[in-house]
């Protein structure tokens, strides 16, 4: 094998130490200063992830708490709404039985107006029949007296709601 020269071996080593200076100022500073500024963008985009998370997290918060206040405006609203319909309907019910009564009252005075008017027609019928009976008695000759024994008699034997 065969040993390099001295000139050569510098030669190399100069050149390795100018392309390894060239790389530094042509490659290497933009590829670190590239890095650095990749490294800032992301650190300035987690530092926004954040904000975001913790945005959200405040948002989140504030939509429960407007969730849980709409649910107890819901039950309140739920509440006053079942009260006012039991109150209608308490309303009603009694609109209803007034009603009620009032049929049932018409009814307890019709049926009056027809039993008096039933009792009128059998009184007027028995006292058809009671003239019609002491037309006949009399038509057989009685004497006044006997007459109004028997009308009398009638009129007593006729019920006392009859005799009026």
């Amino acid at each position: 094998m065969e040993t390099p020269t001295w000139s050569i071996v510098v030669v190399q080593m100069a050149t390795f130490v100018v392309g390894a200076c060239l790389l530094w100022f042509i490659a290497y500073k933009p590829i670190r200063r590239i890095l650095q500024e990749r490294r800032e963008r992301i650190d300035s985009e987690q530092r926004a992830a954040e904000d975001s998370r913790k945005k959200a997290e405040s948002l989140e918060k504030e939509l429960t708490r407007r969730i849980n206040r709409l649910e107890d405006e819901s039950k309140k609203k739920s509440a006053e709404s079942e009260k006012a319909a039991r109150k209608l309907k308490d309303e009603l019910m009694a609109a209803a039985r007034k009603q009620a009564l009032a049929v049932v009252e018409q009814g307890r005075a019709l049926r009056k107006r027809e039993a008096d008017e039933m009792r009128a027609a059998v009184r007027r019928d028995a006292v058809r029949l009671s003239v019609a009976m002491a037309r006949k008695v009399a038509g057989m000759a009685l004497k006044p007296a006997d007459q109004r024994r028997i009308v009398r008699k009638v009129v007593d034997s006729l019920p006392a709601r009859l005799r009026g």
